[in-house]
């Protein structure tokens, strides 16, 4: 999984262009080869955020490995919804192991990390510097991605986690493996990722938000959720 991963340090962390996301097809597939080489960094992304964030990043890397198990079990399957419908017409995708589950969950918390980033990318682009704060921007990612689904208990964990996070000028040179010479760099490669990772976010959406078996569980999402950012609440 994640942690065995050896990362390219020719790039910043997200400029491996084997690790990218996809582009969304057409008729809004996402091909899961692709979103899975990209999805294997995620968790190690979580260890950058401190140690108060490890139980997210282990919720994160289970759930990687459910899609992947998914993968591995329909081979047949070069997409992700398709992935999704042979699960729907087994009648397997509200289990806690099905790969439905896990990317609704994993589509939250990669809405989290682009929330947060998005926020240090816009900061960096209008100031010409890193900010030096991050509790603000991550509580603003939290409240529009992951909050809503969390019960009390686990809003406190966060909430204290978001208290300890490394400066973002630290984040920032954990992504560039800690040579301060690639800090551009590390903005140019992430928002590049950014880009690629906002339409396969709300393609996942749209794909739970068709089917009525999910109503419920996606009620309060919406595609209006990777602009957040820009309401600095």
């Amino acid at each position: 999984m994640a942690d065995e991963l050896k990362l390219d340090t020719n790039y910043t962390f997200f400029g491996d262009p084997k690790r990218q996301f996809p582009r969304v097809q057409d008729d809004n597939n996402i091909d899961v080869v692709e979103f899975l080489a990209a999805s294997e960094l995620m968790p190690r992304f979580f260890v950058h955020m401190g140690k108060n964030f490890m139980f997210v990043k282990s919720d994160v890397q289970q759930n990687v490995h459910k899609i992947k198990a998914a993968h591995e079990a329909y081979p047949e399957c070069k997409t992700l919804k398709e992935i999704l419908d042979v699960e729907y017409a087994k009648g397997v995708h509200k289990k806690d192991s099905s790969c439905s589950m896990a990317l609704m969950w994993f589509r939250r918390g990669l809405l989290f990390m682009y929330l947060l980033l998005r926020q240090l990318v816009v900061y960096y682009r209008e100031h010409e510097r890193i900010p030096e704060r991050s509790k603000d921007a991550a509580n603003l990612s939290y409240r529009h991605s992951l909050r809503d689904h969390h019960n009390l208990v686990v809003r406190g964990l966060v909430t204290v986690a978001i208290k300890f996070l490394p400066t973002p000028t630290e984040m920032v040179l954990n992504l560039a493996f800690r040579d301060d010479t690639k800090i551009p760099k590390v903005i140019d490669e992430t928002e590049a990722t950014l880009d690629l990772l906002k339409p396969c976010l709300n393609a996942i959406l749209r794909y739970y938000k068709d089917h009525e078996d999910y109503a419920s569980d996606v009620k309060s999402e919406n595609y209006e959720q990777c602009d957040a950012w820009q309401k600095q609440e």
